[in-house]
């Protein structure tokens, strides 16, 4: 399932991937999903979609957003 949401994606991340969502992992994902031309942002644009690869990377920063 891809998330729709916030709550959503978070849930996939922290419960369903069992991944700790910190800032630092925050930062590093945004890191590489706005390097356009890595080939793993490359084969998520493909896979995804810009658009929600764009929501991803806001879900991203609101998180930070929450941590501060």
């Amino acid at each position: 399932m891809i998330p729709t949401n916030y709550t959503e994606w978070r849930h996939c991340i922290e419960i369903d991937c069992g991944i700790t969502l910190t800032p630092a992992f925050a930062e590093e994902r945004l890191k590489i999903l706005q390097a356009k031309n890595e080939p793993y942002v490359i084969g998520f644009i493909k896979m995804y979609g810009q658009p929600y690869t764009n929501q991803v990377i806001s879900w991203f920063k609101y998180f930070l957003q929450e941590q501060n």
